[in-house]
């Protein structure tokens, strides 16, 4: 479980405290995804390092497109105007959309489980090598989660859980047609790469989409889903291998491969993912998107303090190594 020890460090962050500190969680590969900027804890006042627009590009906002007072106003906004949203469907899509990539991971990872029992026997497998086909997708998941969220941090959260739960699933097929031992070895640690990269993009996304107030309770509903995937892949697994053999996991497994092609379509990228990289005009139409599905259901949304008044305070660079320092180091540990 080392790869899940190594997860989603500083995804969210709540009054510039870690949440996952408070949670006595020890967490850390999603630092490439968090660096500098926990969920909560964007800084509006500095000039972020944002990417310059192509030519004649009309549709997005930088921060060096415009005067730093401006822009710096504009991002303020904003993240005042999502700090002050309502829970609505908008929230809970994106919650079970995710949650569905999620479930898929705990089951592709608990999947070698009912399937090493059967292949044991067919294969001839050592010990030793029932041991390493269990610790192979463990082995990528921990280059997953590093790779993926340094990517995430660079071309955003939809793309990048897009691409990981492309990879996990088409991977799965190919642990299907596996026929030997070193195959399947290979299909896995593959596999694993897109399972480790999965858990903290989606982490970061759920809490990035919500306001601080009752933000741990929103992303803790998330988390039990990837229980249930777990509890799914032995309910599963306990019924099909018998019936209808040990390839048919790892095809329920595949099924995600559909959601990799529509999860642009269906879901936004993050609004602070944006703001952070100065694509204001784009992290506009998301938030104004959310405040529509907030009105269509009846529910208010309190408009952001005037301007030089936002709620949304500067915050200091911070590392993963608070993690153990001073009162979280015994909280970690």
């Amino acid at each position: 479980w080392i790869a899940f020890l190594f997860n989603g460090m500083k995804l969210f962050q709540k009054d510039g405290e870690p949440l996952l500190a408070k949670l006595g969680m020890s967490m850390i590969v999603g630092l490439p995804i968090a660096r500098k900027r926990g969920l909560g804890g964007f800084n509006p006042m500095r000039r972020q390092s944002a990417s310059v627009p192509r030519q004649g590009d009309n549709t997005t906002s930088s921060f060096n497109s415009m005067p730093g007072s401006l822009a710096s106003e504009r991002a303020a906004t904003l993240l005042a105007r999502i700090e002050h949203l309502p829970v609505t469907s908008w929230h809970v899509k994106a919650r079970l959309v995710m949650g569905v990539a999620t479930f898929f991971d705990a089951f592709d990872v608990l999947t070698i489980a009912y399937v090493l029992p059967v292949l044991a026997g067919a294969w001839n497998l050592k010990p030793q090598e029932i041991g390493f086909l269990i610790s192979a997708s463990f082995v990528g998941q921990i280059f997953g989660a590093l790779f993926f969220g340094w990517l995430a941090e660079r071309i955003g959260r939809i793309p990048s859980a897009t691409y990981t739960i492309a990879l996990y699933s088409v991977t799965g097929i190919g642990c299907a047609l596996s026929w030997n031992f070193a195959s399947l070895f290979l299909f896995r640690i593959i596999q694993g790469i897109g399972l480790g990269g999965e858990v903290p993009i989606a982490a970061a996304y759920i809490n990035e989409i919500f306001r601080a107030r009752g933000r741990g309770r929103f992303f803790l509903l998330y988390e039990l889903i990837f229980p249930a995937g777990l509890v799914g892949a032995g309910l599963l697994g306990f019924w099909l291998v018998p019936r209808l053999g040990w390839q048919s996991m790892f095809v329920i497994g595949a099924f995600p491969a559909v959601l990799a092609l529509v999860l642009r379509r269906i879901l936004p990228e993050s609004p602070r993912w944006l703001i952070s990289k100065g694509f204001l005009d784009k992290a506009e139409r998301v938030v104004a998107d959310a405040e529509r599905s907030a009105v269509r259901e009846g529910k208010q949304t309190i408009l952001p303090l005037p301007s030089g008044q936002s709620s949304v305070q500067p915050k200091l660079a911070s590392s993963w190594l608070e993690l153990f320092r001073g009162r979280y180091r015994r909280r970690t540990i």
